[in-house]
């Protein structure tokens, strides 16, 4: 089917503006997120695949095309994932 990825349950995280500022306890390490990756974060209160979060970009920001929105959530789900902010599960 797919990848479903969802927020790491050890993760600390508090919104400051459109952003967020997230603690990672294992490393102790601080993570701030710029606007989109924090509206991914959002939409991330439960799981969610690549294709939902593309489209829920396209529906929420103007002049977004899918295409845009798929990639962007592919690369910024990456790098959270390497960084263990959000958990990735394969549902195959």
């Amino acid at each position: 089917m797919g990848t479903t990825f969802e927020r790491n349950q050890e993760v600390e995280a508090s919104p400051l503006n459109e952003e967020a500022i997230l603690l990672e306890p294992v490393s102790s390490k601080f993570f701030m997120l710029n606007s989109t990756s924090a509206f991914i974060w959002e939409q991330l209160s439960a799981p969610a695949t690549i294709e939902q979060i593309a489209t829920a970009i396209v529906d929420t920001f103007a002049d977004v095309t899918p295409e845009t929105a798929t990639a962007d959530a592919r690369s910024t789900l990456e790098e959270l994932v390497s960084m263990n902010l959000v958990v990735a599960t394969d549902d195959s």
